[in-house]
């Protein structure tokens, strides 16, 4: 994705927003639809793991046995997410899923770069928190141009300004401004 080309068309749409012109030139109805139809690409993801599920794998200090590999007990669709693993070279990456899905209360702070893992984990198993991944970070950054960088201290300010945004501030202009370019920066992150 191009930042650049991606800064205009935001920039556009929230200039359009904050100057009551969205249904002149840039349909929301049309963004809507767009998002709705990446959705069917990529649905939404609503299974649940918990600890008690992980308890229930093999696993060496959370980690995948590398015997797995060679198990011809496993069921197609588990041959088929592993060979999928396997050939992007994401062996070993779920140590940081199973870690977020085993999370206790703030233990995010020090992931050394696998936060993005760690969070979608915790998101398996708690879904009152979004996902927190490179889009939601890049698009957080340039809504509330955020110095921060490390993921950590992003996700903590995001999550302090979603709970504005949704449970405190009244509906506005700045408020359905943000709301949009967030499902806007999502389904650009996604082609």
């Amino acid at each position: 994705m191009d930042e650049k080309f991606d800064e205009k068309i935001i920039e556009r749409l929230c200039n359009k927003i904050g100057n009551d012109k969205l249904n002149e030139e840039f349909k929301l109805n049309e963004l809507m639809e767009s998002i709705k139809e990446k959705e069917k690409k990529y649905p939404r993801f609503k299974l649940c793991l918990t600890s008690d599920d992980i308890e229930k794998l093999d696993l060496i200090e959370d980690k995948l046995k590398p015997e797995i590999f060679t198990d011809n007990k496993l069921t197609p669709l588990e041959k088929l997410l592993l060979a999928i693993l396997w050939k992007n070279g994401d062996y070993g990456k779920e140590e940081h899923i199973i870690k977020g899905i085993k999370y206790k209360s703030d233990d995010y702070n020090n992931k050394n770069g696998k936060f993005v893992f760690w969070n979608f984990g915790r998101y398996l198993n708690d879904k009152q928190l979004p996902i927190f991944d490179q889009h939601t970070k890049r698009a957080y950054i340039y809504l509330k141009q955020c110095s921060k960088t490390k993921e950590s201290e992003v996700y903590t300010d995001y999550i302090k300004w979603l709970l504005i945004l949704f449970l405190i501030l009244p509906t506005t202009k700045e408020r359905m401004q943000h709301i949009i370019l967030i499902q806007f920066y999502f389904y650009m992150a996604k082609n």
